[in-house]
């Protein structure tokens, strides 16, 4: 575990959220001290240029403080404090290299080609109501004479129907004037976007999407927040899904680095804190952001394809403490894999006419309806981004999604920080939650993660300096369909190795008070998962909540037990803990494993012989399959619980080398042979 900047020892105190900014510190005789910020008491050692950030190893240094040279141990405190019973794992130099030639971390990343070109612009960062007068800019030159078209999404079939809405424009005033009218429309219709476009040669265009202004009004006085609350502090949530903390330290330097400016900038009144435990309860979305949206993490509560993220139970909390609520994903939401909206559950198929489209969307919007949202952003522009690569999804492909000159994500990004600018022009007391979920590190390459670096970099540089806000990243699970996470141990590992950063503003810290913040700070080091994510956030605002806190009320707001495992969190039973020494390695083919090895295989073709004989209308053998030859077992490893093993493997069979990774459970006692029956 990686020694982080040591905090001064602050005694106890008592906060909740409206307490002065400028809180009594008391030391560890319950002495009143000096007056002090919350901010300066705990993070005014992060400026005194102590320490060093390594480099000049094949592994990448993950921390964005210096690294100091201390006799303390991480593990056990001199003042005699119960030892942290989980410290991270770290791979090894050849884990790294090898992580580094898969992912090609030497090579420069693709980027877009298309110049950015903006044709028009607004003046105005928010409105009071759709209606409100903006002042709108478009500069046509870049179209060389040829009309530009206004395109917006069909309110009846949810996608651009050209041969129904598509509106085309030669002069500046026309079209400044035509979207002024446009905007109002489709704001009514809740869409906060359009498109223009105009070719400018053979296969050239000039694409754009004109974002509208964030309509920043409170619709139900009976929401407005009382005096106290009005300190309620902005919280803007970023998801990288598919993305593990060591991916984002070695494949994104740019955003590494702005990260520690914010540490370590004089200029910068705020701070970034990296928890270093965050553990992914499973390898796919669905469990990880179902825990973070409705504290639910059984894994025996229910199966994805009959479950709900169920949105609505953080957004509608949040939206009862009088937040203004944003949820925008890059997912098209009639592609056969769904989207967050309709809880990425399969679809079978993408509609195939006009027909079709209405009665999906007809069903899309009664969801997401009932989710408490105020403003999807631009959710719904990826279905027509995509469309210009012939997909309707980016788990594969393309290598890279660019659009109007930038990389996609990078519009989600700017809305975001759009919003929250919105909120200090307009000078309104409304506090903003913001929770946008972006997947390009969800494909087979690993590499197109990359192309978002200068953008993050530069929004998180940006967020840093909204005073008002509370900035969470975080990732669902990592890389889990890379060559490197099917072949070696590391990179399996990576898949549960989730990332989370903070961005705390002095004044966010001075309003969260001493004893949250400083739970904040000891937690980077404590195990983590996205239900305490759910329970901080569900903690705001919340008046009936013990000033003394409680992890299982307040997350990460509260101190995590330091003899936290993964036996303490649900995850799924094959996950690979973070935890050094949760498990028990072994070598490939371990010959005292080869009767556990053949077992499994003899269930996998038990039941490929059973699904023959009990599905009608199949003929000949098994059907399109033929019975798995062993060939070899690898990534072992094992734990005890109570009497038994718990044994994790993947079984490489023929034909064409199919992994299977399995799961035994058998006693402990049982005395292991080495007949040898698999081949190879």
């Amino acid at each position: 575990m990686q020694d982080i900047t040591q905090f001064p020892n602050l005694g106890n105190t008592s906060d909740s959220y409206g307490d002065s900014s400028d809180p009594q510190l008391m030391d560890d005789d319950d002495k009143p001290g000096d007056q002090h910020s919350v901010f300066e008491a705990l993070f005014k050692e992060d400026h005194d240029g102590l320490g060093e950030f390594p480099n000049g190893t094949a592994c990448p240094y993950m921390g964005i403080r210096k690294f100091k040279n201390s006799t303390q141990s991480t593990e056990q405190t001199d003042k005699g404090e119960e030892k942290v019973s989980c410290v991270s794992h770290k791979p090894t130099e050849n884990d790294c290299k090898q992580a580094a030639k898969e992912y090609d971390i030497h090579k420069k990343s693709l980027q877009c080609v298309q110049p950015k070109t903006d044709l028009c612009s607004i003046e105005e960062t928010w409105r009071a109501s759709p209606e409100s007068e903006l002042t709108i800019h478009c500069d046509l030159s870049p179209c060389k004479g040829r009309p530009v078209s206004v395109t917006g999404i069909h309110p009846l079939e949810g996608i651009v129907d050209k041969e129904k809405e598509e509106y085309t424009f030669k002069g500046a005033d026309a079209l400044e004037s035509f979207l002024a009218h446009f905007i109002i429309v489709n704001t009514l219709r809740r869409f906060s976007f359009c498109f223009l476009r105009c070719k400018t040669g053979h296969k050239k265009y000039v694409s754009q999407i004109l974002t509208f202004p964030p309509l920043l009004e409170i619709e139900n006085s009976e929401f407005l927040p009382s005096e106290k609350e009005q300190s309620l502090i902005n919280v803007n949530v970023v998801v990288l899904d598919s993305v593990s903390r060591a991916h984002f330290y070695r494949s994104l330097p740019k955003a590494v680095n702005t990260l520690r400016q914010i540490v370590y900038n004089d200029s910068i009144n705020a701070t970034a804190l990296d928890f270093e435990l965050l553990q992914s309860s499973a390898p796919y979305t669905f469990h990880n952001i179902r825990a973070f949206m409705s504290g639910k993490s059984d894994f025996n509560y229910i199966e994805h394809s009959n479950g709900t993220y169920q949105i609505g139970v953080l957004f509608k909390k949040l939206k009862n403490q009088g937040y203004y609520t944003l949820l925008q994903e890059d997912s098209c939401w009639f592609d056969e894999w769904g989207s967050l909206f309709t809880n990425n559950v399969f679809q079978n198929k993408t509609p195939r006419n006009v027909e079709e489209f209405q009665s999906r969307w007809s069903r899309f919007q009664d969801i997401v309806n009932s989710y408490n949202v105020d403003d999807y952003g631009l959710s719904h522009s990826s279905c027509d981004v995509f469309k210009q690569y012939n997909v309707t999804n980016q788990f594969n492909r393309p290598r890279r999604i660019c659009f109007g000159g930038k990389v996609y994500s990078e519009h989600f990004l700017d809305y975001s920080l759009s919003v929250f600018q919105g909120y200090i022009d307009s000078g309104r007391r409304q506090p903003i939650f913001a929770y946008t979920h972006l997947s390009p590190g969800h494909e087979v390459t690993g590499t197109r993660i990359r192309q978002i670096d200068d953008a993050l970099s530069g929004y998180l540089y940006s967020i840093a300096h909204e005073e008002d806000t509370l900035t969470i990243v975080f990732s669902d699970h990592g890389p889990k369909t890379t060559k490197y996470s099917f072949q070696t141990m590391e990179g399996r590992g990576e898949i549960y190795d989730s990332l989370l950063f903070a961005i705390v503003p002095e004044k966010v810290s001075n309003i969260l008070g001493l004893r949250r913040v400083r739970a904040m700070v000891t937690n980077q080091n404590r195990l983590l998962t996205t239900l305490d994510l759910h329970n901080t956030l569900m903690s705001i605002g919340d008046s009936e909540r013990s000033t003394s806190g409680s992890y299982s009320r307040e997350g990460i707001f509260s101190e995590i037990p330091p003899n936290r495992t993964c036996a303490d969190l649900s995850i799924k039973p094959s996950a690979v803990c973070k935890c050094e020494g949760w498990d028990q390695r072994f070598p490939d083919n371990d010959p005292q494993f080869i009767f556990l090895a053949e077992f499994a295989l003899g269930f996998l073709n038990n039941n490929i012989q059973r699904n023959f004989l009990t599905t009608p209308n199949i003929t000949g053998g098994f059907g399109k399959c033929q019975r798995l030859v062993g060939q070899r077992f690898e990534k072992i490893r094992r734990r005890k619980v109570d009497e038994n093993y718990l044994l994790t493997m993947d079984l490489v069979v023929l034909p064409r080398n199919e992994i299977f990774e399995v799961q035994l459970n058998y006693p402990a006692g049982i005395s292991t042979g080495k007949r040898n029956y698999f081949q190879g």
